[in-house]
């Protein structure tokens, strides 16, 4: 295996990889600012829905949520039982801390995963 050039393969795709992220940010907050002058023309003209010879375009309200106070959320969700008001996956930073300070987290199992460290010169 030619290493010099295993790794200038990781280094072009790394960078193509940063590069295509940027990329897909720009277009992502090109894409909200559409969205937003569209919807503010189509309320503008009292629209709720549109077709053009591009597509279709339907507008609606979508409810989401933001807590505000977490303690407060927790307690709730505790009370109730219902482990479904947080997504399952853990916090690796503060497990991390759990362990390395010797503290056994039940329902935990930690395992070694390989990862390839990689700098730009």
């Amino acid at each position: 295996m030619n290493f010099e050039e295993e790794v200038a393969k990781l280094a072009e795709l790394k960078t193509h990889i940063t590069d295509l992220n940027i990329l897909l940010k720009e277009k992502k907050e090109l894409l909200e600012k559409q969205e937003y002058a569209l919807i503010k023309a189509m309320d503008e003209s009292g629209l709720k829905n549109l077709r053009t010879e591009h597509g279709g375009v339907s507008r609606g309200t979508k409810v989401v949520y933001n807590v505000t106070d977490w303690d407060s959320y927790i307690a709730f969700m505790f009370e109730n039982g219902d482990n479904s008001l947080v997504q399952r996956r853990p916090g690796q930073k503060a497990l991390d801390d759990y362990v390395k300070a010797g503290i056994h987290v039940p329902g935990v199992e930690p395992f070694e995963m390989d990862k390839l460290n990689f700098r730009t010169n």
